[in-house]
């Protein structure tokens, strides 16, 4: 029975296409360097790829040693490039914003007091989540670390006007620990 139900699918599906000849290639710590048309016809030949090697800081550096592929299509991925602000220094060609260990530096080289860079903006657009997962621990340990160094916010207190106060009028919300709620009818 086995036999026959076999027999029956092949004969079935002989005709069907066969698989097609495409591969794709995955190739890492290869940087794109420039995409070639020999013939002149602005149809796609070749693209050459600068070999890289990790610095052992979690970037890549190009090692000066080039290799050309033959392709058919180019398919360009989006990407990230972080985007500056206007308060802090930026490093257009990484799309970073400078910072030793989370802390974001000025045009010194100093840490800004109080402000902090973690992920891709810290770092690049390198890794996967688990990479920035370890970046914001940097950055939160490094915020830990200038807790009690840093200025403390200026508090205002606010006391409840007699008519607040009277209409019951709070802007804590009820149930509040340390609080309590007062409604007139």
């Amino acid at each position: 029975m086995v036999n026959t139900l076999t027999n029956w699918l092949v004969e079935e599906h002989a005709e069907a296409e066969q698989p097609s000849s495409r591969r794709l290639h995955l190739h890492f710590l290869h940087s794109p360097v420039e995409i070639v048309s020999e013939d002149g016809s602005g149809k796609v030949s070749s693209i050459k790829f600068e070999r890289m090697k990790l610095d052992g800081t979690g970037n890549v550096k190009g090692t000066g040693e080039f290799v050309d592929y033959p392709i058919q299509a180019v398919y360009r991925a989006i990407g990230y490039h972080g985007s500056p602000l206007d308060e802090l220094e930026y490093d257009a060609r990484r799309g970073v914003i400078p910072n030793d260990g989370g802390r974001v530096l000025d045009a010194d080289g100093k840490p800004v007091p109080g402000i902090y860079a973690t992920g891709w903006i810290k770092r690049g657009p390198v890794g996967l989540i688990g990479h920035t997962k370890g970046d914001a621990l940097e950055t939160i340990g490094c915020l830990l670390e200038d807790r009690l160094t840093l200025p403390r916010p200026k508090t205002r207190t606010r006391r409840p006007s007699s008519t607040s106060w009277k209409s019951g009028a709070s802007s804590t919300p009820p149930g509040k620990a340390g609080t309590s709620s007062m409604r007139t009818n």
